[in-house]
């Protein structure tokens, strides 16, 4: 009779941690707040791979949401963004209106794939790629080859350079149709080259 009941007991105590478990489980999985699909919108524009959502919390009457997301390279990372309960204004940096953000996101997106389609290359040195993403958006990393970064690079960037019949590879500089651009060029000067729009 004993045993009986320390097995009913031990039953007993089983199943109060499922329910508990589960309830646990059901609690996190709760929804999110509609406006936190514009954050994930966002980093899937910037990073062309789904983020995952860790957390959203109210503070201070705004939605701190953590985001897990993996980069072009292949790299995780988790960063905080503050988001506006209407969802209109988005912050990882400056504050934007969310619409206009992912306007220009995809835009610049669109922008770099027309780049890349029409072969343009941005040839630099070191972080030439930031100056680069200030004139041309920042999917021109898609297009960026630093010609310091190994030999490798180096070796690209001579061939491209011999392609377009230059003795040496000037950089940064911009190479279409086999000619050379030296120097930084913005997006009017390299929309005109390629009829891409950005």
């Amino acid at each position: 009779m004993r045993e009986v009941r320390r097995d009913t007991m031990y039953l007993g105590v089983i199943a109060v941690l499922a329910v508990a478990a589960a309830l646990l489980f059901f609690q996190s999985q709760k929804t999110q707040p509609v406006e936190i699909q514009s954050v994930k919108e966002i980093y899937k524009i910037l990073t062309e791979r789904d983020p995952e959502i860790l957390s959203v919390k109210d503070e201070n009457g705004l939605y701190k949401v953590t985001v897990r997301l993996t980069d072009v390279t292949g790299r995780s990372a988790v960063q905080d963004v503050f988001l506006t309960k209407d969802g209109v204004l988005f912050t990882d940096q400056p504050l934007v209106k969310v619409g206009d953000y992912i306007s220009s996101l995809n835009r610049q997106k669109n922008f770099s794939a027309c780049l890349t389609s029409k072969n343009v290359q941005l040839l630099g040195q070191g972080d030439n790629l930031l100056t680069f993403q200030r004139l041309l958006g920042l999917f021109a990393v898609r297009n960026y080859f630093d010609c310091t970064a190994n030999q490798q690079s180096l070796q690209q960037c001579q061939l491209l350079g011999k392609q377009a019949g230059a003795e040496s590879v000037p950089a940064p500089a911009v190479v279409f149709n086999n000619t050379i651009y030296p120097g930084f060029r913005d997006a009017s000067f390299v929309g005109s080259l390629t009829g891409c729009a950005l």
